[in-house]
């Protein structure tokens, strides 16, 4: 009895690690159009300015000095970039990780300039409430914290159930403001999607 109850578990274990092999990460963009008032435009445009207006400080800063390193980087700008820009700490890190990550995606770094079309959000600067009817999305923006509803009628509106991997804010012709998101779902190699 004491033997079969082993074996059992180490099946049962087996079978766990077999299934977890088996599952497949599958990250899939969605956006979603944010319908906003005219006041959260403005709030949201002068956001995205001081954003690009920091993000382009500090890609002038790791350009003259050849430094492409995060720490290093954060040590060299964070301050003025608060000062300056008045900009809440989580965009300050959020454009220096940007900085970084752009210039070393390029094999040959040359000066780069923000466009003013998106804007990076890591997860402290947005919270996502699920609920049946809609999803409530809440930006930090400058001076407050903006609250746009998602309806359930959005396509791809049931993904929005799984982790979320990357954010961005992006801003389109006419002031339309689009919110895309990289979701983070698995599934089973046997059932491919």
């Amino acid at each position: 009895m004491f033997l079969h109850r082993i074996l059992f578990k180490a099946q049962k274990r087996y079978l766990s690690v077999l299934h977890i092999c088996n599952l497949m990460e599958i990250i899939k963009p969605v956006e979603f159009l944010l319908q906003l008032d005219d006041t959260s435009k403005l709030l949201l445009n002068e956001t995205f300015f001081a954003y690009a207006q920091a993000w382009n400080h500090i890609s002038q800063i790791a350009y003259e000095n050849e430094c492409y390193n995060r720490v290093t980087l954060h040590h060299m700008t964070y301050n003025d970039v608060r000062a300056f820009y008045d900009l809440p700490s989580n965009y300050a890190i959020c454009a220096r990780d940007s900085v970084v990550t752009k210039y070393k995606s390029k094999s040959t770094p040359a000066a780069l300039e923000h466009t003013h079309a998106a804007l990076d959000l890591n997860p402290n600067l947005y919270t996502l409430i699920l609920n049946d009817n809609q999803a409530t999305l809440t930006i930090a923006t400058l001076r407050k914290r903006l609250k746009v509803q998602i309806p359930n009628t959005a396509p791809n509106f049931p993904l929005l159930k799984y982790p979320i991997k990357d954010s961005q804010i992006i801003r389109r012709k006419q002031d339309n403001f689009i919110w895309r998101c990289k979701i983070l779902f698995e599934t089973d190699t046997d059932n491919k999607v």
